[in-house]
């Protein structure tokens, strides 16, 4: 049987997303975050870079206070993302996604800081369904990015078996889900 194009499956995986009631969608991003806080990685990450939840992704905006930790939100330059420090309290300015202020310093991302990486779906490898920018694959692609654990935040019913995929698709380490964390294999 064939995939469905990306675009399709996009439509597709959207409309499911929509029909998540406010109530399940508060409850399954609560049990995102247990699952996520107690993982190692989380407990010995200094820096996350995180994002604001659009569009029914998971919602985590209560983790802004956890535990110390230095937040980068992305802003869009063009065809690439850079992250800037954000804290609790600081305006975002609005547009396609919430964007902190071009003047909030620029974070350099180091070896064991964290990346959550919203999708409209993951694959058990660890590929993602997007919006169709290509904004995260050019971002993992980049050598700075090499030293930092990826971890794709969704929810259980869009973590699927096998997604279409390019050539510069990038992969995450780690989906995230209400059910739990999956380490992904290395191909090989």
């Amino acid at each position: 049987m064939l995939e469905p194009p990306k675009p399709q499956l996009r439509a597709h995986l959207r409309g499911q997303r929509q029909s998540i009631s406010p109530a399940q969608h508060r409850q399954f991003s609560q049990q995102v975050i247990h699952h996520l806080t107690r993982h190692p990685r989380w407990r010995t990450a200094e820096q996350v870079f995180g994002y604001v939840s659009i569009q029914g992704e998971p919602d985590l905006d209560c983790l802004w206070d956890e535990g110390g930790k230095i937040w980068g939100l992305p802003r869009r330059y063009g065809q690439t993302l850079r992250w800037h420090r954000w804290q609790t309290g600081t305006a975002l300015i609005a547009g396609t996604i919430p964007e902190p202020n071009p003047d909030a310093p620029l974070l350099t991302p180091q070896p064991g800081d964290l990346l959550l990486i919203p999708a409209l779906a993951y694959d058990r490898q660890g590929y993602r369904l997007g919006y169709g920018g290509g904004y995260f694959d050019r971002l993992l692609a980049q050598p700075e990015w090499q030293g930092v654990y990826r971890v794709g935040i969704i929810f259980q019913a869009f973590l699927l078996p096998l997604l279409p995929r390019d050539p510069w698709d990038q992969a995450v380490q780690a989906v995230c889900t209400e059910q739990g964390w999956w380490e992904i294999s290395p191909p090989g």
